[in-house]
């Protein structure tokens, strides 16, 4: 017996409800996501490719960009689908990183960091040459921030 099946049986677990409410609320928001996708697929919630997975991902990105748009010509933004759109991008941004074998928590503290880098590095190479960060353009930095890039990947 598996132990999923062994802790269905022992919390009485008998429904997909039962399942997912078993799912700490505590967890981080990313890897509650996963564990709750993970447990759903074993109920026929699953997606059977990784087209489909990313045609979800796509949509989910469009409905989020249609409700920005809206956003710029609204009065009152709609802060509350905004977050919703947001909120979906980023639960098939999850199961992104299940279909590709990631851990998404891993693969977000891996990208926070190399940002941190990057901005270490761009404030170096600018106070060596007499400038400081607050003072450049936006332009400037991005410009500093490609370089940054170009010679990372060169390595």
């Amino acid at each position: 017996m598996l132990w999923e099946d062994i802790k269905k049986q022992e919390k009485k677990e008998e429904t997909l409800e039962d399942t997912l409410h078993r799912v700490a609320k505590a967890f981080p928001a990313n890897i509650r996501a996963q564990k709750v996708q993970k447990k759903a697929a074993k109920y026929g919630f699953e997606f059977e490719s990784m087209e489909q997975v990313l045609g979800k991902v796509q949509e989910e990105l469009e409905e989020l960009c249609e409700v920005i748009r809206e956003n710029k010509t609204a009065e009152n933004p709609q802060n509350e689908r905004l977050e919703e759109e947001f909120g979906d991008l980023l639960f098939s941004m999850i199961n992104l990183s299940r279909f590709l074998g990631l851990n998404a928590e891993n693969s977000l503290t891996n990208a926070t960091n190399k940002f941190i880098n990057r901005c270490v590095g761009i404030e170096r190479f600018a106070l060596k040459r007499g400038e400081k960060l607050n003072q450049m353009s936006a332009e400037d930095i991005d410009i500093l921030w490609q370089s940054m890039k170009q010679q990372k990947s060169a390595e």
